[in-house]
C-alpha cells in the first residue's frame, strides 16, 4: 500500500516472554497476534490506513478471524501516542473490549 514504509508481525499483550506460535495457540500466554504498521502520514492518512485494515479484519468476531479460532485472534488495539491522532470510533460491545 502506498505510504506504508514497513510492517512487522508478532504477538502482543501477553505475559510470556518470547512466545512461540505453539505457545500462543495453547491459550496460556495471554498474547494476541499483532501487526505493527509504520506509515508516512504525508502519503497515507491514518483514517485511510484503518479503512484498508478493517476491509480485511472484522473486530466483531470475538476470538476469531474467519476460520481461525482462539483468544490469540481477538482484536486489541494499540497505537503510539500522538496528540493529533485519536483511536478509531469504538462500536464494540463491552464483552469485546479488554483492558491493555
Amino acid at each position: 500500500m502506498k505510504g506504508v514504509m514497513s510492517t512487522r508481525v508478532g504477538y502482543t499483550g501477553g505475559h510470556t516472554k518470547n512466545p512461540t506460535y505453539k505457545k500462543v495457540c495453547s491459550d496460556t500466554t495471554g498474547h494476541a497476534e499483532s501487526v505493527e504498521v509504520v506509515f508516512d502520514p504525508k502519503i497515507l492518512g491514518y483514517e485511510e490506513l484503518l479503512e484498508a485494515f478493517f476491509r480485511f479484519h472484522d473486530p466483531t468476531q470475538i476470538n476469531r478471524q474467519g476460520p481461525d479460532v482462539g483468544t490469540q485472534y481477538r482484536s486489541p488495539y494499540f497505537m503510539c501516542p500522538s496528540p493529533k491522532r485519536k483511536p478509531p470510533s469504538d462500536d464494540r460491545s463491552p464483552e469485546q473490549i479488554r483492558p491493555i
